[in-house]
């Protein structure tokens, strides 16, 4: 019985195989590497940093200004140590940027289409998961702005420009022992309208069995203190969503699902702001992966008790953290209850 769902994050395929593999039969294998012989029933394919990892019409793309016969010097690396300047297969700066790219713009292919279309050819679950507040590099660009500390790794590269030029929007600038401290604050009607045209154009643009909205990456999306009063505007934003995914399904010919990843202790979700149980009780969500985020692993969620709160028809999915791993360098997977 297949019970096992991957997350393909935002980087590994991009930055540890080789360009000669940014082909649609490049793709495909990656597909049929998790399927064949295993217990997969579906992969996750992720969509996005703070930039998009596509051709984006309304985010900025990871590679927007990447000149791909451009010197180490062009402005899309200036923020890489001169090293990561060129590319070396397996890096994660300027090869990810590349290789990216070279799928999209050089060789016009829509990569997460093939590998939805290759996972339907399978008969598993094709879904993408978007990140609702991803986080990296913030602390470290605002660092280095600031000339408290200089860095010049692959994170520079990920704060988008809508951030940068939007201070005003972030959960708690005014310090930075950790880069979620600059998070966007969902509070603001500006950030809801931003990330909800990225989930807008999703839903208009591809085909898929469902979409995940990743509340952990990195799971602060409020102003210390505000949470509760932020969950009525969650609430709001996820039957919004859940009405782009049935204009989604009306387009595609089937239904399309809803998944959240939220934390794995219900108290813990509800006082970052996600009300769950309102969520399913609405009928917008189908699909709930209780999770844990940075070093650390839980093997006793509570699966009966957010079963007794959900009810029997939402699917509940545990995260197996990055700490619990079957072999170096392995990025996680999903076990189905």
């Amino acid at each position: 019985m297949r019970t096992i769902y991957v997350n393909q994050d935002d980087a590994h395929f991009y930055s540890c195989h080789p360009t000669s593999d940014m082909t649609v039969e490049g793709l495909k294998r990656l597909v049929d590497y998790y399927v064949q012989d295993t217990q997969v029933a579906g992969i996750l394919f992720c969509t996005n940093l703070q930039k998009a990892l596509y051709d984006s019409k309304v985010w900025e793309p990871l590679y927007a200004d990447y000149a791909p016969d451009g010197g180490p010097d062009q402005p899309c690396l200036q923020c890489l140590n001169p090293k990561y300047r060129k590319i070396i297969a397996g890096d994660h700066g300027r090869n990810w940027v590349h290789n990216l790219w070279t799928l999209n713009r050089g060789r016009g292919i829509d990569h997460l289409s093939v590998w939805l279309e290759r996972c339907r050819h399978h008969g598993i679950e094709g879904w993408l998961t978007m990140r609702m507040n991803d986080c990296h590099g913030l602390e470290e660009f605002a660092q280095t702005q600031a000339g408290i500390q200089n860095y010049d790794m692959w994170a520079m590269l990920c704060p988008s420009k809508h951030w940068q030029d939007n201070p005003q929007l972030r959960r708690a600038s005014w310090r930075w022992e950790r880069s979620w401290e600059g998070a966007y604050d969902y509070s603001h009607q500006a950030v809801r309208d931003h990330h909800m045209a990225f989930i807008r154009e999703i839903c208009q643009r591809f085909d898929m069995h469902g979409l995940e909205l990743d509340w952990m990456r990195w799971g602060m999306v409020f102003g210390p203190g505000k949470e509760a009063a932020g969950r009525p505007l969650l609430n709001d934003f996820v039957m919004q969503v859940r009405e782009y995914l049935d204009a989604c399904a009306h387009r595609v010919g089937h239904p399309v699902k809803l998944a959240v990843r939220v934390p794995g202790e219900p108290q813990e979700a509800l006082a970052h702001g996600f009300d769950v149980p309102a969520w399913v009780r609405n009928g917008c969500v189908d699909q709930v992966t209780l999770s844990n985020f940075s070093g650390t692993a839980n093997f006793d969620f509570p699966i009966e008790l957010w079963r007794m709160i959900l009810g029997n028809e939402v699917r509940i999915l545990t995260h197996g953290s990055g700490v619990a791993k079957p072999y170096p360098d392995f990025f996680g997977l999903c076990c189905r209850y």
